[in-house]
């Protein structure tokens, strides 16, 4: 599954690898075929590192025993789980495929989400409740990392990730494709009990703190809010996320 996508002219790629870690995303890693060469904890004896390392060596991958130190350092200090891949990055697919793709299964558009994890874990989201995939600004918002697959837990196999250059003209594209444009605003003019999901929608969120900008509020053709009680200002983006995609198919299927 392509979880990169570009839209709007030819840019440069990403760089032609990057290191994925932990047993989720390297074990998708590998099953998409991305995987070049990968590193297991020489003392990393459990099923399923055992697994992952039987099946690459299958494949044919560079599979090299290091110490746990060693996995710290390619990992950056980040949790491992005694398993880090040099993966292949994922194939760009154009915004206009995404939407193609699509069928009626909402879309998630992000504005301005920098933090990796945030942004992992709406992937992550993404892929749980069946959106079709995500669409992120090119420029000021977390790049494809280890960070983001490692909180995506695997799913950035799974969801398809849009990357454009102005998300006002990605909205007008979609609602020239047949889209309703949701914006999630604490502001907004509906709660999220009293609003009715249109069929097709592409869901817009943004920063927890800074929201959605204001071009992209005007660019919104609803806007929903999520009730808060005690005080609580603003919800994490991923968990606003997964509060409104689910609440979308819980209704679709009753």
């Amino acid at each position: 599954m392509p979880p990169s996508a570009r839209a709007g002219g030819a840019r440069p790629g990403p760089p032609p690898l990057y290191r994925v870690f932990g047993v989720n995303p390297v074990a998708a890693a590998l099953a998409a075929g991305r995987v070049r060469k990968l590193y297991a904890a020489i003392s990393a004896h459990g099923a399923r590192i055992t697994e992952i390392v039987a099946e690459a060596e299958a494949m044919g991958v560079k599979v090299k025993r290091v110490s746990g130190a060693d996995l710290d350092e390619l990992s950056s200090g980040e949790r491992h789980q005694g398993i880090v891949a040099e993966a292949k990055t994922p194939e760009p697919l154009e915004l206009d495929d995404l939407i193609a793709s699509a069928g009626t299964d909402p879309i998630v558009v992000l504005d301005g989400i920098e933090d990796p994890r945030n942004f992992g874990a709406v992937i992550r989201v993404a892929a749980a409740s069946g959106a079709a995939g995500v669409v992120a600004r090119e420029r000021r918002a977390a790049p494809l990392s280890p960070l983001v697959a490692k909180a995506a837990a695997g799913a950035t196999e799974l969801t398809a990730l849009a990357r454009v250059t102005n998300i006002p003209e990605a909205l007008k594209r979609l609602k020239q494709a047949g889209y309703w444009v949701v914006g999630a605003t604490g502001d907004a003019e509906k709660d999220l009990f009293s609003f009715e999901f249109p069929e097709k929608f592409a869901l817009v969120l943004g920063a927890e703190g800074k929201g959605l900008s204001r071009l992209v509020v005007e660019s919104c053709d609803f806007t929903v809010a999520i009730p808060l009680l005690r005080g609580v200002e603003s919800l994490n983006v991923a968990t606003a996320a997964a509060v409104l995609l689910y609440e979308r198919l819980r209704r679709s299927h009753p």
